[in-house]
């Protein structure tokens, strides 16, 4: 009986305990929920925190900055390389010619100027904008080409010249081949030079000497015939012995196949420039050329030849090679800006 009273007593007083734990029983303490409000509260500083350093960019704004870019890489803005270089329009009687140089400036030449006038050049928006004498035009780039926008019709392409030009060009030693001649009391000692590196040497009865080989060497023509070397400068249409100036062998023009194959049509006076400031070439059809510019009140003139190279015309003089292209009837000459002859006579 004892032991049961006992029993009962203990789980009264468990009861009790539980039931003053759950209640404000004893002493004043703050309820428990308030250290999961302070958890809380950090807690959503730091998300906010997190929030303001990691700020996901708008849909919206990426795709305009996408579209920027993609207008930027169309245009290409910062490539100037497709503009720059020379440009050419030809009207029925019109034409135009100009370059535009990476440092902004342009050189132009048309019908309406006698001779080139300098002017610049820029990027306007997705145009091309050339200034001459305070006079601007503008371009659009399209299919490789510069069309004016304001005059349908008038399209500037580059010259198939800048490559043809180069690729005419001729290789190291060429002015050294062909036949070259040295009179010998009543006949001549003909050498003739090839573009295979091979020299033959023909004596004065017309029979083969002897054959051997040719190369340039410190800026020489050596010259190697049964196993002997001889060394020979060029000065205009000659070659010299450099052990034996006596010894000179002239260009033999009139032996040159290139001479006979010379247009008639180019044949004659071309004039480039103004009255006081001009270039007259005269070409002869035996393949002479004489080049004329004003010097102070006085004229200097030049003596050379010429021949067709390729679609080009090639003039040489002591100065060395210019190259000419035939467009109808003008010859148009780029070594040194941009020149433009017609025929005078």
């Amino acid at each position: 009986m004892k032991n049961n009273l006992g029993k009962i007593l203990l789980s009264v007083l468990a009861a009790a305990a539980v039931a003053c734990s759950m209640s404000a029983c004893g002493e004043d303490t703050e309820p428990a929920g308030n250290d999961i409000s302070d958890e809380s509260t950090v807690s959503s500083e730091i998300t906010e925190e997190s929030e303001e350093s990691f700020v996901v960019p708008k849909t919206e704004s990426t795709e305009e900055e996408s579209e920027t870019e993609s207008s930027a890489e169309d245009l290409n803005y910062g490539d100037i390389t497709k503009f720059v270089g020379e440009w050419d329009f030809r009207g029925e009687s019109e034409y135009v010619f100009m370059t535009l140089k990476e440092d902004g400036s342009v050189e132009y030449i048309s019908d309406e100027y006698d001779t080139v006038v300098a002017g610049t050049w820029a990027m306007e928006e997705d145009k091309v904008k050339v200034t001459v004498k305070g006079k601007d035009y503008t371009f659009s780039y399209i299919n490789n080409s510069l069309q004016d926008y304001y005059t349908p019709g008038h399209t500037f392409t580059k010259p198939k010249t800048e490559t043809s030009k180069q690729e005419s060009k001729p290789k190291v030693g060429m002015e050294y081949t062909g036949q070259w001649r040295r009179d010998v009391g009543s006949g001549y000692v003909l050498m003739t030079i090839t573009d295979d590196g091979k020299v033959q040497l023909t004596s004065p009865t017309g029979q083969t000497a002897s054959e051997g080989s040719w190369k340039i060497e410190k800026n020489k023509l050596k010259v190697t015939l049964d196993g002997e070397d001889s060394f020979y400068t060029l000065k205009s249409d000659t070659l010299t012995d450099t052990a034996n100036s006596a010894y000179v062998f002239f260009k033999s023009s009139d032996l040159v196949s290139e001479v006979s194959n010379l247009p008639s049509k180019y044949v004659g006076l071309w004039h480039a420039g103004s009255d006081s400031n001009y270039i007259n070439i005269t070409l002869e059809s035996d393949g002479t050329v004489t080049y004329v510019t004003p010097d102070g009140e006085e004229e200097k003139t030049e003596q050379g030849t010429w021949v067709m190279d390729g679609e080009n015309i090639k003039i040489t003089l002591e100065s060395g090679d210019s190259y000419y292209t035939a467009d109808n009837d003008m010859l148009i000459n780029r070594d040194n800006g941009i020149h433009v002859f017609f025929k005078r006579s």
